[in-house]
């Protein structure tokens, strides 16, 4: 913008005679229009017309940006952010506040210091940021104590006490509501701050010098004359009280419930709705869910305090625990205030580090335009040749452990396929010799004994028959056991068959669900042998020590993994008595293997439950 005015600025002044005249006339007139923004500005402010109060200060905003006048600058920051401030725009507050904060910092303009830090750390009060406010009012007592002027002492005193008992740094809190006693600057802001430090003495669990502070102030006659603050202290008293259960607790709270009522100011009956509930909730429900059902019609339709809402709300919630409607109100509104919370910290965070950037940048500015042009070119070529350099070698070690790391994965996952596949081939070779040789060997001598003449030695003969032919059933079984499952009739079916099986072999009923919501064809075969074979060992699991009559095994798909779940009705065990026996770690060893994850449910007399997951992909 200034390239384009100054030449302008050169022909006008050299061919004019009379500029000098010009540039008083026209500073004259910016004077004087700088003057009626500012008298407008304050009349909308004096009338709490904000909008319009916000419009006439950023006109003068305009004019002195470009005159880069600090000190304009500073004052009329701070104007606009009171304004955001008292019309509830507050992220736009909190921004002109901290701009103002800053430049005042600089100026070493300890008056606006003390003023912004005033209004910023009760903005943030009100926002919930104790923290934050703390912090604001702790620096500004830290620059403001060793002054003469003590005009302010009491407001940052006062402002850091409450923000630290909101914060539960209770000791800071106490000895910062000292301090302001000192400098309170009438007798009703002393009233106020004795008041404010009997609370916080309650919160920190010294009721009894809460209860002498409040005893102190009512036998002030002068308190008399201040009914809203007596109503407040008897309240306070009485919850005091009734922190140590003495029986006078509930008559101050009534005189304060009585008076509040006749003033008919919701904010203070809504304080003593919650004492006498409070006082209730120990030994009449009754009235106290009376009391907090009028707190929170207060809360909810006068005050409209999401913070009071959310008491009320506990409290009805300790009174009535089982509300559902209740229960997912309060968890609603906590949510909402939380998020309301974390929302302002994080937008309040990221005002502090921008006002501190562009506070960098300006000093780096300064820097840069000391130093020589050609100077700054050439070290910044060297960095942008230094960083490639890096950014180069990074991205190259990247592709690299990349590389690395996929090879160690597939060497490891082929472990794996082939420690698999050499025990399914050893499964097979005993399956093998079990059904050739051993089966074959009982069938001949089943043959044998079937063609032998028969004589008075039938009976005994019958009995070995039947011996043999469940020896030979048996040995059938256990190779079928043993034989590697055959899928290409597809998962499901070959599935079904073992139960089938199994439920004949057990005597167990067996149910199963979810099978067919799985996509098989695509679930690799190694995963499906083991799965066929944790179920084989837990069904035999059953069959040995649960002594169960019925057993559930069901199947599920979430977000890429594959769940499994076999659970019976038998007789269960405690977890601390559960014995990893072969069966147990052999399924153990298969689940680890393919990066799966088991888990046991149990308890004596209820049955047993394993479930398991495995990733749909192996590594």
């Amino acid at each position: 913008m200034h390239s384009k005015v100054y030449p302008f600025l050169f022909v006008f002044i050299f061919g004019f005679s009379s500029t000098s005249l010009f540039c008083q006339k026209s500073n004259s007139y910016k004077d004087q229009r700088l003057g009626h923004l500012d008298s407008l500005y304050i009349q909308f402010k004096n009338q709490k017309k904000w909008d319009s109060a916000i419009y006439y200060v950023e006109k003068i905003l305009q004019d002195t940006t470009k005159k880069n006048d600090s000190a304009s600058l500073l004052l009329n920051y701070y104007r606009r952010g009171y304004c955001f401030h008292k019309s509830f725009d507050n992220l736009k507050a909190l921004e002109d506040y901290n701009l103002a904060l800053e430049i005042s910092r600089k100026l070493k303009d300890e008056y606006h210091f003390v003023k912004i830090s005033i209004n910023q750390g009760n903005l943030l009060k009100s926002l919930g940021l104790y923290g934050e406010a703390q912090e604001i009012f702790a620096s500004a007592i830290k620059y403001h104590k060793n002054r003469i002027n003590t005009e302010h002492l009491f407001d940052l005193y006062n402002g850091l006490a409450i923000a630290a008992s909101n914060n539960k740094e209770y000791e800071i809190a106490n000895q910062a509501y000292q301090n302001a006693i000192q400098y309170s600057k009438s007798f009703a802001d002393s009233i106020d701050t004795f008041n404010n430090q009997g609370v916080n003495l309650s919160r920190s669990g010294k009721p009894l010098e809460a209860i002498s502070i409040y005893e102190t102030l009512l036998n002030n006659n002068a308190i008399d004359s201040f009914k809203i603050k007596k109503y407040r202290i008897q309240s306070n008293l009485g919850h005091a009280l009734c922190m140590i259960s003495q029986k006078n607790a509930l008559y101050y709270l009534k005189k304060a419930l009585v008076g509040r009522k006749n003033i008919n100011n919701p904010k203070e009956l809504y304080g003593s709705y919650i004492h006498v509930t409070k006082y209730y909730i120990k030994n009449d429900i009754d009235s106290a869910r009376k009391f907090a059902d009028s707190a929170l019609t207060i809360a909810t339709n006068e005050i409209k305090n999401p913070s009071a809402e959310l008491e009320s709300l506990k409290l009805i919630l300790e009174i009535l625990p089982s509300n559902e409607k209740n229960v997912l109100r309060f968890l609603t509104l906590n949510d909402s205030i939380e998020e309301s919370k974390k929302f302002y910290q994080n937008k309040y965070a990221a005002i502090k580090l921008f006002t501190q950037e562009r506070e960098m940048e300006n000093n780096k500015l300064l820097l840069e335009n000391s130093l020589q042009s050609e100077e700054i070119s050439k070290k910044q070529i060297q960095q942008m040749i230094l960083f490639g350099i890096i950014f180069i070698v990074l991205i190259l070690l990247f592709f690299s452990y990349s590389l690395h790391r996929q090879k160690q994965k597939n060497l490891h996952k082929q472990m794996i396929i082939e420690k698999l596949e050499a025990q399914e081939y050893e499964r097979n070779r005993i399956a093998g010799n079990i059904h050739d040789d051993l089966a074959a060997d009982l069938r001949t001598v089943m043959n044998l004994l079937d063609n032998l003449p028969k004589k008075n030695s039938h009976t005994y003969l019958t009995s070995i028959n039947w011996q043999v032919e469940k020896i030979y059933e048996k040995t059938r079984l256990i190779a079928q056991d043993y034989q590697s499952p055959n899928f290409k009739r597809g998962f499901a079916k070959n599935f079904m068959s073992l139960i089938t099986l199994k439920e004949k072999e057990y005597q167990v009923t067996i149910d199963t669900e979810g099978i067919d919501s799985i996509v098989w064809e695509k679930v690799e075969d190694i995963l499906k042998t083991e799965i066929y074979r944790i179920v084989q060992e837990s069904l035999l699991n059953i069959h040995k020590h649960a002594h169960a009559t019925m057993v559930l095994i069901s199947f599920y798909k979430r977000n890429n993994f594959l769940f499994l779940n076999v659970k019976d009705n038998g007789v269960g065990i405690s977890k601390k008595e559960i014995i990893y026996n072969v069966g147990i770690s052999n399924m153990e060893d298969r689940i680890k293997k393919l990066h799966g994850t088991l888990e046991i449910k149990t308890f004596n007399g209820e049955g047993f439950t394993i479930s398991i997951g495995f990733p749909l992909k192996v590594l």
